[in-house]
């Protein structure tokens, strides 16, 4: 959205208007005699494109345009307001800017103005990169780059005007700010303030353009309406002011003032002067123009109205950059690894929810003043809408994803944008989810969903060797490297207040470091009720909070459309509508949630007696709302409240969104293990009736939700209606399901189900599993969808059972496990079924969110299946069996398949109370100490591993050895290093850790050597910092990157590089796979990083028995910034290396550029441009 745009209202009673009538063929529109002709302004590759492809194609015919370097036509006089404008002005002023150029009869024409123009602009901007210029004003820090994008984007407008539409011309200041662009500058300051100002009179410039041309006549003589005069005397003036602000622009620029010049830009409020009158100037004009607007003939519709599309274009932020750091894929490889980065549906989510959405619902927001500023922040923002429960929230957050994702969409664009659903189900409630996604969302650009970052799949692949995925700090690294490549980026995250409030501060610190460090504009937009916490955090930061009023509008639009739906089977409503959607607007106090609850109250309503019944006995709030549905379900028969309430725990504790086949078949299983006949059960339509508005199935995902969360907390009011009964419920059931049906092999109600087992059928993707779902009266089929949740979830629910009475549920629990040392014939049987679905249902939809790397790691401690022990480590089954820890014969000693035993298996699992109960046995065993420090060590490397604080301390309280190794975790220092739990480091290096203990080629971690590599190479500077002060010797060299400069450098971790540096890191040492820290970044484009290393002294030439040199590398990497950097640091174009010197390294790449650059330092390259491999 442009930072001031009044066109949004206006262009739909141009639509109505034009709907009206036929509309004509397309065809050319007659040119003003008087047009001079012009060619579009051309750009530089790389930069901002135009808008003139976003221009209405049927405007002017292609035979139409005027040819390139035609000579202007002469026509009769016309109006030039500039000249007005610059009449005005003083003597002395008037001199100066024709000094400047104004009025300069040898100006070219507008074409090479505006070129001139973005090429200055262009230098403007790479002289701001060269220098890392940043600014920061009260405050706020300034992106410049933000400024030369609006600057550029305004110039291509104004020159696609002038193509497209042959608008006279008048005395434009192309020249006056080609001038001010040229005052010299040396500091931040004074390039901010310079690009500011320019940005500022460019917009002026434009928008006049085009408002003189839509609004006013040209022919001087032409008479003026009221309504046009004043618009014409607000273009002066404002012409005036900023003619007036040029002709300052020597002193505004000068170091002295540059800062009161950029404080009077970016604060106008606060300021007084040309600045601050030029803000005031525009909003007077804005509403000149809606005046004007307002009396504006149909004649010109389709003509000016494509004027104001080419003004209103989005501005096209493309950085070339960006594409040098993206490799392309294939399609299966690149979906497979964003798989593994988020496996979050998001964009389902996203088309639920719009898919709900009233059409034409949340243009308010758009529209609202904060959002707007927000929207056309050239700093870095964060806007957080507010509203209470039901108040539409989540629709409006769809209405803002919508617009940001057609702004970001629209090529050539460079954006990144990410957005997120949270939810109360754990895989949407967690920090570390959210984080992931955005990582994936924000790997490529809109332009070039072909390719991936580089560096991320890297660091994908680096992650996935190391049996791990990415952890919150890897995200946020990985984000904040996202937001450093991109022009702009955006963030959208939909309520926030239902992230889980013990970790949410994680994700709000996230974000807070988002747009405090990143090196370009960040957005943020969330969405969440009014909550104490979040406010607390987020007190400084724009917010909006919805009153009743806001929505109106939107609530009136929803209602219309039910009303009209139910209207098709419901005729009698017809003349009921009106009386229907004022009252409701009445009493809904804004809440969309009570609104809906009222329609499907009276879609159940026969007559219109009863709907003005109804009308008369609405529920005064949401609470009461909620208790009439209640009461209405407490009312059906005995059965089909059983039914309604089973499925209402199952979705409050399900693992997992259960689809339609899961959840009829749950519904089916009592607590007891008790089966409903298929006679008396019901259909997906059936359910959605009995749960009364309680339930909803998410039509993209084809899963069963609340359809709000006020409708859970609703009922977790309820006694007995907690999450760990609901929990309880479900435990129950799998249990006793399990108990019952595995006492005797079901082979043989696996073979009578056959004949209706259709898996066959089964299309990949497919989530509403087979056709007919194999079930009997006496069963479900092993491969049921709902008999898969079972295996795998029953644990999860034990679990979420904690707080209430289990001792009924414990009971069951130890009958399905047998003893500790010996398990039952139910569990060794669902242990074996398990065992199966991990070696053959990889690739079976019901079974691929169970496929995690932590589920596979679980189900191997729990083998093998004979001994429930193992099962009551690795699902942190203590109290509700702590009868059993206590008195049971349980043989301590005894290890898994993977030889690790019960400790090191609890200490994975991260269950303390075990772990202590394991300590213990052993103290009153009377274990030798050093046999018990050996007992100890795998179970410290596997907490260490897992960055369980608590258990770590346990074992270096009860002596466990700091420095003992195991090849499965490394050392509990390295591996803690490497995965960034810093407390951990802390207490190891506290314990006598030996902070450059090396690492064995056979162990975890080998790769980075020691743990400061380790450290080094993730980025974790505070861990860095730990070990530097405590010893780590930062010159040691082992692994696969040789010394800790170069683990970080080969990472591109500027902090790390810039921290070792200062530590005295020999920045010349050779080590590794890849020779010297300088060849590493530059092979990987980290191009900050390989400046700070050839700043301090690293050798440009630096040989490597692979590589020649850096310069042989980058360009056999096709590094072409790069190639550039390394030429003008003096780098050899004579070295050679495997692949020949750099010179054939070239040839072989076939990079142009490349080649071209090397021609110009003087290489003696002779081939044809023809003969070259493309790049």
């Amino acid at each position: 959205m442009p930072s001031c745009n009044p066109f949004s209202g206006l262009k739909a009673k141009f639509s109505k208007r034009r709907s009206g009538q036929d509309a004509p063929k397309a065809q050319a529109e007659p040119k003003p005699e008087n047009a001079n002709n012009a060619s579009s302004a051309a750009v530089p590759s790389g930069q901002s494109a135009s808008a003139a492809h976003l221009a209405t194609e049927t405007i002017t015919t292609p035979d139409e345009k005027p040819e390139k370097g035609s000579i202007p036509q002469q026509g009769p006089p016309v109006k030039d307001r500039w000249r007005d404008a610059f009449n005005q002005l003083p003597p002395a002023k008037q001199a100066l800017l024709k000094e400047m150029g104004f009025g300069n009869p040898k100006s070219g024409s507008m074409e090479s103005s505006i070129k001139d123009l973005v090429g200055e602009v262009n230098r403007k901007q790479e002289e701001c990169e060269k220098k890392f210029w940043n600014v920061n004003v009260g405050g706020k820090k300034i992106v410049l780059r933000e400024y030369t994008t609006q600057i550029v984007g305004w110039l291509e407008k104004a020159g696609d005007i002038a193509v497209q539409f042959a608008p006279p011309q008048a005395s434009l200041p192309w020249d006056l700010v080609k001038s001010m662009m040229k005052i010299p500058v040396n500091e931040s300051e004074q390039m901010g303030a310079l690009l500011a100002t320019t940005e500022r009179v460019v917009r002026i410039t434009s928008r006049g353009q085009v408002y003189e041309n839509v609004y006013l006549p040209q022919d001087p003589e032409a008479e003026l309406s009221p309504v046009q005069t004043n618009l014409e005397a607000a273009l002066v003036t404002i012409y005036q002011t900023a003619l007036d602000l040029l002709a300052e622009s020597g002193k505004l620029l000068s170091a002295n003032t540059a800062r009161r010049t950029l404080e009077a830009i970016v604060n106008p409020g606060k300021a007084a002067g040309n600045l601050s009158s030029l803000g005031e100037q525009e909003d007077e004009l804005l509403r000149d123009v809606q005046a004007c607007e307002s009396q504006r003939s149909s004649d010109s519709d389709r003509r000016a109205n494509a004027m104001l599309d080419a003004l209103q274009a989005p501005m096209a932020r493309v950085d070339e950059g960006v594409h040098h750091l993206l490799k392309h894929m294939s399609e299966s490889e690149r979906i497979e690894l964003l798989e593994w980065i988020s496996p979050i549906p998001f964009g389902k989510h996203h088309d639920n929810v719009k898919e709900k959405r009233t059409p034409g619902t949340g243009e308010w927001l758009l529209q609202h003043k904060d959002f707007r500023s927000w929207d056309s922040t050239k700093s870095s923002a964060l806007f957080w809408l507010q509203g209470n429960p039901g108040t539409g929230k989540t629709y409006l957050t769809s209405a803002v994803i919508d617009w940001v994702r057609t702004q970001t969409s629209k090529p050539p664009n460079d954006e990144g944008f990410a957005f997120f659903y949270c939810g109360r189900d754990e895989s949407r409630s967690q920090p570390l989810s959210i984080l992931q996604s955005f990582v994936r969302q924000l790997s490529t650009t809109a332009s070039n969903p072909e390719a991936m970052q580089a560096k991320l799949q890297a660091s994908c692949k680096k992650a996935r060797e190391n049996g791990t995925n990415f952890r919150l700090e890897q995200c946020k690294e990985q984000i904040l490297a996202s937001l450093n490549i991109y022009p702009r980026t955006t963030l959208v995250i939909d309520a926030l207040d239902e992230c889980d409030p013990a970790s949410r501060y994680q994700l709000i610190e996230a974000l807070q470091s988002f747009l405090s460090e990143s090196n370009r504009v960040v957005r943020i937009f969330i969405s969440s009720r009014p909550d104490p916490n979040i406010e607390y955090q987020l007190e400084s930061r724009p917010n909006v909070c919805i009153r009743a009023d806001d929505s109106l509008d939107d609530l009136k639009k929803f209602l219309q459309e039910e009303l009209d739906r139910l209207t098709k089977t419901a005729p009698f409503l017809n003349p009921l509508k009106p009386d229907i959607i004022g009252k409701l607007l009445e009493r809904c106090q804004g809440m969309f949630q009570w609104a809906a609850l009222q329609i499907h109250q009276i879609a159940k309503c026969q007559s219109r007696a009863g709907v003005w019944e109804r009308l008369e006995n609405l529920p005064e709030d949401l609470q009461k709302a909620y208790d009439e549905v209640w009461r209405q379900i407490e009312s059906q028969g005995k059965s089909e409240q059983t039914i309604t309430k089973r499925a209402l725990r199952w979705v409050m504790s399900a693992s997992e969104p259960m689809s339609t086949v899961e959840i009829l078949a749950a519904i089916r299983v009592s607590p007891d293990g008790d089966l409903l006949p298929l006679n008396d059960t019901v259909d997906e339509q059936g359910l959605v009736s009995l749960c009364n508005n309680f339930l909803a199935l998410d039509s993209q995902l084809k899963v069963w939700r609340f359809p709000h969360l006020s409708v859970r907390e609703y009922l977790e009011t309820k006694e007995d209606w907690s999450v760990s009964h609901a929990h309880y419920h479900a435990a129950s059931a799998c249990l006793s399901y399990f108990v019952k049906k595995y006492e005797h092999d079901d082979l043989e109600l696996d073979a009578k189900l056959e004949a209706n087992l259709e898996l066959e059928s089964e299309k990949p993707g497919d989530t509403e599993g087979p056709e007919k779902p194999a079930q009997s009266d006496d069963g479900f089929h092993t491969l049921h969808p709902f008999h898969i949740y079972m295996r795998h979830s029953w644990a999860h629910h034990v679990n979420g059972a904690r707080g209430i009475e289990t001792t009924k549920l414990a009971s069951l629990l130890k009958t399905f496990l047998g003893s500790p040392n010996k398990s039952s014939v139910q569990y060794q049987r669902w242990h074996q079924r398990t065992c199966n679905d991990f070696d053959k249902l990889s690739d079976t939809p019901h079974f691929r969110h169970y496929m995690t790397e932590e589920a596979k790691i679980t189900f191997r401690e729990l083998c093998p299946g004979d001994a429930a022990v193992f099962a009551m480590c690795s699902f942190s089954l203590a109290t509700i069996v702590w009868d059993w820890w206590e008195h049971a014969e349980i043989d301590i000693f005894r290890v898994n398949d993977s030889g690790h035993n019960l400790l090191a298996i609890a200490a994975w699992a991260g269950c303390l109370p075990i772990c202590e109960k394991v300590v213990q046995k052993l103290v009153d065993q009377g274990v030798d100490v050093n046999a018990q420090r050996e007992f100890y060590s795998i179970a410290l490397q596997a907490a260490s591993y897992r960055g369980h604080e608590r258990i770590v301390q346990l074992l270096l309280d009860r002596g466990a050895d700091a420095n003992a190794h195991g090849e499965e975790y490394g050392s509990a220092l390295l591996v803690a290093s490497l995965l960034g739990h810093q407390k951990i480091v802390q207490m190891l290096l506290d314990r006598g850790a030996d902070a450059n203990a090396q690492a064995e080629a056979s162990e975890y971690g080998a790769d980075f050597g020691n743990a400061l590599q380790a450290a080094s190479y993730e980025g974790y500077a505070s861990i860095v910092q730990m070990l530097l002060d405590r010893g780590a010797d930062i010159h040691t060299k082992g692994g696969r990157y040789g010394t800790a400069l170069q683990a970080a450098s080969v990472q591109g971790q500027e902090r790390i590089v810039q921290m070792l540096l200062d530590r005295g890191a020999d920045v010349n040492a050779q080590g590794g796979d890849s020779g010297s820290a300088l060849l590493m970044a530059s092979l990987q484009g980290h191009e900050k990083v390989v400046e700070m290393l050839l700043d301090r002294g690293a050798d440009v030439n630096a040989r490597n028995q692979f590589f020649g040199n850096a310069l042989h590398g980058a360009i056999l990497y096709d590094r072409q910034r790069m190639v550039q950097m390394l030429l003008d640091r003096g780098s050899d174009i004579d070295v050679g290396g495997v692949f020949g010197n750099v010179q054939q390294a070239a040839l072989l790449r076939g990079n142009k550029e490349v080649i071209q650059m090397l021609r110009d330092r003087g290489a003696d390259i002779k081939i044809e441009d023809n003969d070259l491999s493309p790049t």
